[in-house]
């Protein structure tokens, strides 16, 4: 506890009982007119309905009183200030983060902080390659996210204004990770309704609600509980093969990651085959698999050829990231 803060409130307690304890037994008062008279002496009132008669009484007095002056000072004082630069840093805090959202272009929003929203914002933060805004209506929750400096918002998600606050016009993408399925679906439809461009993913609980989320403009829809049931099914069935899958993600190898790129019109690797690009031979790097159109060709062939439009999911070095993206052209 602040030491500060044991001053300015126990000492004001322990110097009131011991002026009790001292008039009591020095002017032969009852406990109560001896705090009341104690309280009056630090406080300064001094209404002189009860007053010290004794020699001993007055002088006992005058160490209260010069005591208590100094101690009531100094707890008006700390609370004053305690009052001021609370709400002081608040507005600052307030205008500093208000100031930031304006600047924030093609960032991403997480609707809600819950264990999914507190990882995905954890992942995104520790990347150190993306901006992103937490909404969250839980007061108790927000008093948390304060404590990591992730920019955020004490609101409600599914309010148009809040979204707006929050930059969805710029913004890249956004995750709604609420429980309630239908707080998901009017977030998804207000946000889809804002930013046509917005690469959104939701939270769905069942197949009906995943196919709702579909039409209404989620880009992708994941179940948790379903995701987790698959996993821990193979790791029962096929444990090795769920070993290889988490060595090819950052938490089994920390020096390679996964990167999907669009080939546009101006990239270098158009036209060209997954041989004649060299990725392999000069960066170490492996396409996964390839997507067009809406078919997708997994470990494509090295005469495959690389067209306009492609998506190519690739494994890469990281420390070679830059050079392969200024290589095949713009990232999704």
């Amino acid at each position: 506890m602040n030491k500060k803060f044991i001053f300015v409130f126990i000492v004001p307690i322990v110097l009131l009982g011991i002026g009790t304890i001292g008039f009591h037994y020095i002017e032969k008062l009852s406990f109560i007119d001896s705090l009341y008279l104690t309280s009056s002496t630090i406080t300064t009132v001094g209404y002189g309905d009860i007053h010290p008669k004794s020699s001993e009484g007055k002088i006992f007095s005058l160490f209260i009183m010069f005591g208590g002056i100094g101690i009531v000072l100094s707890t008006l004082t700390y609370i004053v200030n305690f009052i001021v630069e609370g709400e002081l840093k608040n507005i600052y805090g307030g205008r500093k983060m208000e100031a930031s959202l304006k600047k924030m272009r093609n960032h991403y929003i997480i609707c809600g902080y819950g264990n999914v929203g507190e990882r995905i914002a954890k992942r995104l933060r520790e990347s150190k390659r993306f901006d992103i805004i937490v909404i969250e209506k839980n007061k108790e929750t927000c008093e948390k996210i304060k404590l990591t400096n992730i920019p955020f918002i004490d609101g409600d998600a599914t309010d148009e204004k809040v979204l707006l606050e929050a930059g969805i016009i710029n913004a890249k993408g956004l995750v709604t990770t609420i429980l309630d399925d239908a707080e998901n679906v009017y977030i998804v439809i207000t946000a889809r309704s804002l930013n046509s461009n917005l690469h959104i993913v939701a939270r769905g609980s069942s197949d009906k609600v995943k196919e709702k989320l579909y039409r209404i403009g989620a880009n992708r829809v994941i179940m948790p509980d379903d995701i987790g049931a698959r996993i821990m099914a193979e790791s029962l069935t096929r444990p090795y093969i769920v070993d290889f899958v988490d060595s090819m993600t950052e938490e089994g190898d920390i020096n390679t990651e996964f990167i999907s790129v669009k080939i546009g019109s101006c990239s270098k690797v158009k036209d060209m085959t997954i041989k004649e690009t060299k990725l392999g031979e000069t960066y170490g790097a492996f396409i996964i698999y390839l997507k067009r159109n809406e078919k997708y060709l997994n470990s494509p062939r090295a005469e495959t050829k690389i067209e306009e439009g492609d998506i190519l999911t690739i494994r890469i070095p990281k420390e070679y990231e830059r050079e392969i993206l200024e290589f095949i052209g713009a990232k999704i």
